[in-house]
């Protein structure tokens, strides 16, 4: 019960908010996507996700954070290709 009123407090977060970044975590935790899975997407969409890395300079390792609506929306539309192709 509590893990579907956190992510109906993501879900709202998100749309109330117009520019929001979230670690891959979060958005692997609002979408549904494992972490393997979201990285693959990452690579797929061809930058229709929007992400950045930032991290110190000489770091070698960095916080990956991920534009939730570009996800949503590539998510959403993926859907209404896959509909579109059950409809033919």
């Amino acid at each position: 019960m509590q893990r579907n009123e956190n992510r109906r407090a993501l879900e709202r977060t998100v749309e109330e908010t117009r520019y929001q970044w979230g670690r891959v975590a979060t958005a692997c935790h609002l979408s549904g996507l494992g972490k393997t899975r979201l990285y693959e997407l990452l690579t797929e969409s061809r930058g229709r996700i929007l992400t950045c890395s930032l991290r110190s300079p000489g770091a070698e390792k960095g916080a990956r954070l991920v534009y939730l609506p570009s996800l949503l929306g590539y998510l959403e539309n993926l859907a209404i290709e896959q509909q579109a192709e059950m409809v033919k």
